[in-house]
């Protein structure tokens, strides 16, 4: 298509799955409000397609392939002309968007670009990640998934049931297939878990530390602690703690409640925002 610098066009037809003929042999319950008086445990034979049906997509593939095969070698408007017979058409000019995918065309240098940046957005705003910052690699190799992360128990699972996973697997996946090769390998491992996905990726780690008598004026020790999600360090701090402590040990415990005090937020905002997402 781009080498040659074919025309690239789109149409719409009305309808579509409706033209389709069907090989196998469907049955469907008759329609409710539309029974035959008499005859109502009978049930319909399809002769054609409807929407929803497996064969639906496959079936109108193979039918427009089947008139583009048989009239490439005619011009574009003749083709049209004859699809236009045997379909109600509706023409859309130069293709420009297809399936979520944005086509952009540059025909002197014979090139057809394919991008979704528009499905991107959507799919971030859908789960809440509209202000989420862009990484350069798709998989960091800190993060690590396991078995033994799934849900353990029934107030795990309980909680994992409200978090769409499977829906996000699936738009990452649709991502993949259409543009985005390079995401292969991390959306093959999320994949992995859908069946039982765990909350791993939401594990906050915490390091806390005192430093004994560091203030040489007043005695007082130095609290120091920090916080990591992702692997990324999302939460710090070092100061003086505000007594004089008598022991190493007591600046210690001193310096890890300040820290689980920092945890606890943490904890509460993370499960906040994954609730919301």
């Amino acid at each position: 298509m781009s080498t040659r610098n074919f025309e690239l066009e789109q149409l719409d037809v009305k309808t579509a799955f409706l033209h389709v003929n069907l090989e196998e042999k469907i049955y469907m319950v008759q329609p409710q409000g539309f029974e035959v008086k008499g005859n109502e445990k009978k049930v319909c034979l399809l002769l054609r397609s409807l929407y929803g049906l497996k064969q639906s997509g496959s079936g109108i593939s193979g039918l427009m392939s089947t008139w583009f095969h048989m009239d490439l070698k005619e011009v574009v408007m003749e083709t049209k002309e004859l699809l236009r017979q045997e379909f109600d058409m509706k023409e859309l000019s130069e293709a420009r968007k297809i399936l979520g995918m944005e086509i952009t065309r540059d025909r002197s240098q014979c090139l057809l670009f394919l991008k979704q940046s528009s499905y991107v957005k959507r799919v971030l705003s859908m789960y809440g990640m509209e202000g989420c910052k862009s990484v350069s690699t798709p998989l960091a190799a800190h993060f690590k998934l396991s078995c033994r992360d799934s849900p353990q128990t029934e107030e795990e699972q309980s909680w994992m049931e409200k978090v769409p996973y499977a829906n996000v697997v699936g738009s990452l996946m649709y991502l993949m297939v259409c543009t985005r090769p390079d995401i292969g390998y991390s959306v093959s491992l999320v994949s992995r878990y859908i069946s039982c996905p765990g909350a791993c990726d939401a594990v906050v780690l915490g390091y806390s530390d005192s430093d004994f008598a560091k203030d040489l004026d007043k005695g007082r020790s130095m609290t120091r602690y920090a916080f990591t999600l992702f692997g990324s360090l999302v939460s710090w701090r070092a100061y003086l703690q505000h007594i004089v402590t008598q022991l190493s040990t007591e600046a210690e415990y001193v310096a890890l409640t300040e820290a689980v005090k920092e945890c606890i937020w943490l904890k509460g905002f993370v499960t906040a925002k994954s609730t919301k997402a």
